[in-house]
């Protein structure tokens, strides 16, 4: 079986982009959950504020999902969330392309 061609640039910044968007949205979400732990901690016996924390708990993992499993592979269209969590896999376990880590520190490919 022969490799598939590499993915152009803008292919890759897409993927990359989708990768750091899953990074912080993961340290966001740590973050929203320490802060809902410490509001329950302090008033978790009230029944409107446990409600609320409920909504916010599942408003976020439906968010995660949805960003998640929003990109796919640019080759095949199978979604890249359903073969590696949080971070972008080494290739694609459906058509094989490779996907390529960034030559530069994120922080220097959002300038």
């Amino acid at each position: 079986m022969t490799q598939p061609a590499p993915l152009t640039r803008p292919q890759l910044e897409r993927l990359w982009r989708w990768e750091r968007n899953m990074i912080r949205y993961y340290a966001m979400a740590m973050t929203l959950i320490a802060a809902v732990a410490a509001v329950a901690v302090a008033y978790g016996d009230i029944p409107w504020v446990r409600r609320s924390m409920l909504a916010l708990i599942l408003l976020l993992v439906l968010a995660a999902t949805i960003v998640q499993f929003r990109e796919r592979c640019p080759r095949c269209g199978r979604r890249i969330g359903s073969q590696s969590r949080l971070l972008l896999p080494d290739k694609c376990k459906g058509c094989g392309v490779k996907f390529e880590r960034p030559p530069k520190l994120d922080s220097e490919l959002d300038n």
